[in-house]
């Protein structure tokens, strides 16, 4: 080969090592970001719910929102591109099994998990574990009362035995507040909720339109590394669209000096929480309460951090106290309670990671955890 030619060939190989090296670079820093400690605050921060799933939930007179009856698209998720599937009643699938003793699940994003694909969630891995059918009637973002109002609404349809209301420590308190606000709602002597009189006119309507997946939505799905720079360059939007301060709010009775705070929130989910009582009493069905902490509060150090992150004095975390108060709330309404934080934190312990990484939701062997642990509490002998 001329010298000229082999000369040519020395400088291709060279740059070819540039987009090489640049690759194993950024391989390593993924690798990185994997094992380095949880940054504080960084599920909240990067917001892993907003925009997620579009199209799945239309408007609703009383509860706010619900699933679209029919939806049925895939969405990047941690593990992969995850299929959510609403059946023409209104819940996520499997439908329930007229064959079995049906129970029905509802709660937040923590209960309708479209991070995991519908058979790794833990209401399906619950009803394998017990031989019963519990369906997934859970809603991105409801509050105690939703969950009270989703149960009215689908158990003559499903005909349940038995009502699990996951509620979410992170938020169902102040959701609670927001929620009763925003639809002009009030507690009647009875304790069901009161409304103004229904608009004659309603007509239900998207919140958000089904658009495909960008590259974006795949890298931060996917991508711790992207995740964490995600969350630094997300912090001024948060910020300015004021969703911090909810934030702050929302966390703020979980301080010592938000004593006072915690005080109304919990003045404020009392009736929610008997007016389910009241519910499942007079439809003569079984009724269990799991208590589901967020991910940074099964480490104090952490949920320190989190909280003076979010704006709370430095060492002012009172999670103990907080929870504490929220048994004792679930048991003043006469509902029993599964605490989840004992199998969870024993999990997080072996380094089985139950919640998924700048997304705070359970993971797949989250939900795995979780179901034995209800299935314990639902035990004769739990």
């Amino acid at each position: 080969m001329p010298p000229a030619g082999r000369l040519a060939l020395r400088w291709l190989g060279r740059l070819a090592l540039v987009p090489a090296g640049a690759l194993l670079g950024m391989v390593g820093a993924e690798l990185g970001a994997r094992v380095v400690a949880p940054t504080p605050a960084a599920e909240l921060l990067g917001e892993p719910s907003r925009d997620a799933t579009p199209g799945l939930y239309q408007s609703h007179p009383t509860q706010g929102h619900v699933p679209v009856p029919g939806y049925d698209h895939a969405w990047p998720a941690p593990g992969g591109a995850i299929r959510t599937r609403i059946g023409p009643e209104g819940y996520r699938l499997p439908a329930a099994d007229p064959g079995r003793p049906r129970w029905l699940a509802v709660g937040d994003s923590y209960t309708i998990a479209v991070q995991v694909p519908e058979e790794r969630t833990f209401t399906t891995l619950l009803g394998q574990a017990t031989g019963t059918s519990v369906v997934n009637g859970g809603v991105d973002g409801y509050s105690t009362w939703q969950a009270q109002l989703r149960y009215e609404q689908l158990d003559p349809v499903v005909d349940a035995e038995g009502v699990l209301y996951v509620l979410f420590e992170g938020n169902d308190l102040s959701d609670n507040q927001v929620f009763v606000g925003r639809m002009r709602a009030s507690p009647g002597e009875d304790g069901r909720l009161r409304f103004p009189p229904p608009d004659p006119h309603f007509r239900p309507e998207p919140l958000t339109r089904w658009r495909p997946p960008t590259l974006v939505d795949h890298l931060r799905a996917r991508s711790l590394l992207f995740a964490a720079v995600h969350v630094v360059r997300h912090r001024p939007e948060v910020v300015q669209r004021g969703t911090l301060d909810r934030y702050r709010r929302e966390t703020f009775a979980m301080t010592r000096e938000g004593r006072g705070e915690r005080d109304r929130l919990l003045a404020e989910l009392a009736p929610a929480l008997a007016a389910l009582a009241s519910s499942a009493a007079a439809r003569g069905d079984r009724a269990l309460v799991a208590l589901a902490p967020a991910p940074w509060m099964l480490d104090p150090t952490l949920a320190d951090a989190t909280l003076q992150a979010l704006g709370q004095r430095a060492g002012d975390a009172d999670i103990e106290g907080f929870r504490a108060d929220i048994a004792r709330a679930v048991a003043a309404a006469g509902l029993p309670a599964c605490d989840l934080m004992p199998d969870l934190h024993a999990a997080e312990q072996a380094g089985e990671r139950p919640y998924l990484r700048y997304n705070g939701h359970w993971s797949v062997r989250g939900h795995a955890v979780v179901a034995q642990a209800l299935a314990r509490c639902l035990s004769p002998s739990g």
